[in-house]
């Protein structure tokens, strides 16, 4: 499990690892934590996530997740969510990230971490 905290939008984010797996978002609004979605996302395995630097996004990386209703295909993507556009902490899915992985390395060591660079929004 990872925990990411938007400071622009005042929420948290977790994900919950395994087959049946998901993101949950907690809001932290006046310095409390109340559980906004146990199920935020749901994905196959979510292994890491980052908050991209406006705020704006979350990536979540999910080495065996397909599309999100069909879990379990063995590609790994990086889903991109647009963070609170129902004015809290809920996540609207934006894009299935799939290019970019090296395979050779991925049937190797599979994939281990996301990381998102300064000026990348």
């Amino acid at each position: 499990c990872w925990v990411r905290f938007n400071p622009a939008k005042q929420c948290a984010y977790t994900s919950n690892a395994g087959a049946d797996g998901s993101v949950s978002s907690i809001s932290t609004v006046s310095g409390t934590y109340r559980l906004v979605e146990s199920t935020a996302a749901g994905l196959n395995g979510p292994i890491d996530l980052m908050v991209s630097q406006d705020g704006q996004n979350l990536y979540v990386l999910s080495p065996g997740a397909g599309a999100p209703s069909s879990f379990g295909s063995g590609q790994p993507l990086i889903m991109v969510y647009a963070v609170g556009r129902d004015g809290g902490c809920g996540l609207t899915l934006v894009q299935a990230i799939s290019n970019g992985f090296d395979p050779s390395f991925i049937q190797g060591n599979g994939v281990a971490g996301i990381a998102v660079y300064p000026g990348n929004p």
